[in-house]
């Protein structure tokens, strides 16, 4: 149900909560870690008032750097490790399995470590990334969101 406001701020009730487009973008994007598209793409299916009302220009979201679904069915052979984390934590594909040792065979990581151990390493430690820059690890900022504070 549209409470209203404009844009972004416009109010929409979901699941018993009421917050703005906007707040409900950015909770998801920092609470179940996905891409500003992806969390905007869910806004707009579970609150459809905010569809024509908030755009994903206004939401100021950018092309997701990695397209997850693109070589899924081979992702375990083809994707790199930068991708493989960058999926888990913004789409949740691609989730490493562990716990690892990320400091036993850390000097010769390259050609000791199997792709699932640099994943995993990668995605926890920012280990065994390869080439690429590691990955940053999450954030530290707390949010509260209808009351609940991460």
């Amino acid at each position: 149900d549209c409470h209203g406001g404009q844009g972004c701020d416009t109010m929409c009730d979901y699941n018993g909560h009421t917050t703005s487009c906007r707040d409900r973008v950015e909770w998801l994007e920092h609470n179940e870690h996905k891409s500003c598209g992806a969390a905007h793409a869910k806004v707009i299916a579970e609150c459809p008032v905010c569809r024509g009302q908030c755009s994903s220009e206004d939401m100021g979201c950018q092309e997701d750097e990695y397209d997850c679904h693109s070589g899924w069915a081979n992702w375990e052979q083809e994707w790199s490790v930068n991708k493989r984390v960058w999926c888990c934590r913004h789409v949740g594909n691609a989730c490493p399995e562990g716990p690892h040792d990320c400091e036993a065979g850390w000097a010769n990581w390259q050609n000791s470590w199997s792709m699932k151990k640099k994943t995993w390493c990668c995605f926890h430690q920012g280990k065994g990334c390869g080439d690429e820059p590691p990955v940053e690890h999450g954030c530290d900022t707390s949010c509260d969101y209808n009351g609940h504070s991460t």
